[in-house]
């Protein structure tokens, strides 16, 4: 089933071209990871699928009622929250409150559910996102840099959160090694 179709998406800012007449297909089940140079417009890309943002000219169509989530490369939080209290508001007891739960901690972050969430590291805080994200149980789940701030041992880590997810994937990253752990088609 096709989830997604962009046809001859195109985006620039004044001058500058960040690309042109991109077309391409995702459908579900793929893990699709978007690879290029630093400043060529793999996050103004992923804004623009998200609907966050705007292209130029082209269009994005997403299949109805698709679930879409995507976590940015600079995640943000409600302001004043905790670790345990960053998630969307999930009935306590809940399938999804206890998914959560579990990958707070598969991600190693059970021990700072108190924590602030401004008091944690940018990677400590990007595997909080994505663990959010994954929670809220989309059908199109769009990361962009996931690896960025983490060390070898909790890239280990979100790769195999991310490896289990069920869902289909679009993933903006310098990392090909996390690409070939999701066995991704690489753009």
């Amino acid at each position: 089933m096709v989830y997604l179709q962009v046809e001859d998406l195109t985006k620039s800012y004044g001058t500058r071209m960040l690309f042109a007449d991109v077309t391409f297909g995702v459908n579900e089940g793929d893990k699709i990871g978007i690879i290029a140079k630093n400043g060529t417009g793999k996050s103004t890309m992923l804004r623009i699928i998200a609907g966050l943002e705007s292209p130029d000219s082209g269009k994005v169509t997403l299949r109805k009622d698709l679930r879409v989530t995507m976590v940015e490369q600079e995640p943000k939080f409600p302001e004043g929250c905790t670790v345990a209290t960053s998630a969307p508001e999930y009935p306590e007891g809940s399938e999804r409150a206890m998914h959560f739960e579990r990958l707070v901690s598969q991600m190693g972050l059970d021990s700072h559910l108190a924590d602030p969430v401004t008091q944690l590291s940018g990677g400590q805080r990007k595997r909080l996102a994505i663990a959010r994200a994954i929670a809220a149980e989309p059908e199109l789940l769009i990361l962009d840099e996931p690896t960025n701030h983490l060390d070898i041992y909790t890239k280990d880590i979100l790769c195999d959160t991310l490896s289990a997810f069920e869902g289909t994937m679009i993933v903006g990253t310098h990392d090909r090694y996390l690409m070939e752990v999701l066995n991704s088609r690489i753009l």
